[in-house]
């Protein structure tokens, strides 16, 4: 029962933890910086701070749990709980990478938009 609260409560915990990841990402630029530079990061930055992704951190949170209840019901050494819980945490930080590089995705395709010659 401990086991089967502490996977209740893996999603709200990737909402809260996961939400800013990538939104302070600085892209690396070809050239000089503008004067305009930094208020359009920041804007930027907002904007992919503003994005959410939590349905995706979610949804892999309860995949890796469900895959992982599986495979820990047939390994033997592993209870399904614990499976499902050793899933559901990597299905977590999958989840996390994914919404970092969404993040950092935003903020380089704002400030191209915004003409800044970025390259990373």
């Amino acid at each position: 029962m401990r086991t089967l609260k502490i996977l209740m409560t893996l999603p709200l915990l990737a909402t809260t933890a996961c939400s800013e990841f990538g939104s302070d990402y600085e892209p690396i630029l070809d050239g000089p910086k503008a004067t305009t530079y930094l208020s359009d990061l920041e804007s930027c930055q907002d904007l992919a701070r503003g994005q959410s992704f939590d349905e995706n951190t979610i949804g892999a949170t309860v995949i890796g749990g469900a895959v992982g209840g599986g495979f820990g019901h047939q390994s033997g050494g592993v209870t399904s709980a614990e499976g499902a819980l050793i899933g559901a945490v990597l299905g977590l930080f999958g989840g996390a990478i994914d919404e970092t590089e969404q993040r950092q995705s935003i903020v380089r395709e704002c400030m191209k938009g915004r003409r800044h010659r970025v390259v990373g």
